[in-house]
């Protein structure tokens, strides 16, 4: 309602979509760039913005955006990354924004600096993070990854809806042996994001309850 809009105002100071990207992704640039400083007052907008929704979606795809130019980082850089990271996953646990949170711990196996002659991942620093404790996030992480593997695979398998190019053949246009075949995917993609996601829990210290549930 107006109350609620008027709240996300606050939270984002007015600025539209584009101008939330512009701001993260500057901010982005400014801490894989070592000879740039990230000013109190870029961080303290930051720790606002990201109390939002549209902040931490915005922060999340620049960091996703970043690792097409490189994953290995400098030190500075990677506890820059650290503190940013930190800041928008406990905003994603108090806000329940679990796509974001998923994101980010993607981007947290993603980004490494060297220490101590072997790779060290931002996931170290994030192990105490309130967010990977929840059942909840780990359930939409999950079952959100999978329906993305699932539709990315059905499309290349199944071929575009003659009256829709975008979305892949429906199950009645299919043959039986296709059928089979998109069964077998689907059950491939289950197990395999099963293990990712079991592997992610183990690495992050996730409590052994909260991987049984």
């Amino acid at each position: 309602g107006t109350a609620d809009s008027a709240a996300a105002r606050d939270v984002d100071g007015g600025r539209d979509d584009a101008e939330l990207e512009a701001f993260m992704v500057q901010l982005v640039d400014d801490a894989f760039d070592g000879s740039a400083r990230l000013s109190g007052d870029a961080q303290s907008e930051f720790g606002l913005l990201v109390q939002g929704s549209r902040g931490r979606k915005s922060f999340a795809n620049a960091l996703n955006s970043k690792r097409a130019e490189t994953m290995r980082v400098s030190d500075e850089t990677f506890f820059r990354l650290v503190q940013l990271i930190s800041v928008a996953l406990h905003e994603c646990s108090l806000g329940d924004d679990y796509l974001a949170a998923k994101t980010l711990m993607n981007m947290s196996f993603t980004y490494f600096h060297h220490f101590e002659g072997a790779r060290e991942y931002l996931t170290r620093h994030l192990v105490s993070q309130p967010v990977w404790r929840s059942v909840r996030f780990w359930e939409a992480a999950f079952f959100d990854s999978v329906n993305s593997e699932q539709r990315k695979t059905r499309h290349l398998m199944l071929g575009p809806s003659a009256g829709d190019p975008a979305r892949p053949r429906v199950w009645s246009q299919l043959s039986e042996e296709e059928r089979d075949d998109a069964t077998t995917a689907d059950a491939n993609i289950l197990f395999g994001q099963l293990s990712c996601f079991v592997n992610n829990m183990v690495a992050l210290e996730v409590g052994h309850a909260v991987v049984q549930d």
